[in-house]
């Protein structure tokens, strides 16, 4: 068959510039939010803004957005494999900030405020914690 096309030739792996370039920004975002939870409690403490309750919930509130975020992008395959950025884990990006927020939060409520008696405190930081593993072998290395 002189006629037949010749087969498609496979796609070249991402090299080392498309994988740092798509990854780094990603990371970058997720550091940002994350960072982005901590400053807000601290910056609300020192503009006495909100009171010592309403800093640990509205804490506790971006954690838990950012995890729904996270495991609704997860679940999503539109809005995890975006074509532009096939190796950027956004999901994972999203989760791990929710993480460490939740984490910060639950320390902030018992270091700083007071709220929790250290077993409680030493038991909600180990259910992060585990809660986070879990993620960790849910969304891959």
């Amino acid at each position: 068959e002189a006629d037949a096309p010749p087969p498609p030739l496979p796609a070249p792996a991402p090299g080392f510039e498309e994988q740092l370039g798509t990854r780094w920004v990603v990371w970058i975002g997720g550091l940002a939010l994350a960072l982005g939870g901590f400053f807000m409690v601290r910056y609300s403490i020192e503009a006495g803004l909100l009171g010592p309750g309403v800093r640990v919930f509205l804490g506790g509130l971006f954690a838990a957005a950012l995890l729904g975020a996270g495991e609704w992008s997860r679940r999503k395959e539109s809005i995890s494999n975006i074509q532009a950025l096939p190796i950027a884990n956004i999901p994972a990006i999203l989760t791990a900030a929710g993480t460490a927020v939740a984490f910060a939060t639950i320390y902030a409520a018992y270091a700083l405020y007071g709220f929790l008696v250290p077993a409680t405190a030493f038991v909600l930081l180990g259910i992060v914690a585990m809660c986070t593993l879990a993620a960790a072998l849910l969304h891959g290395p």
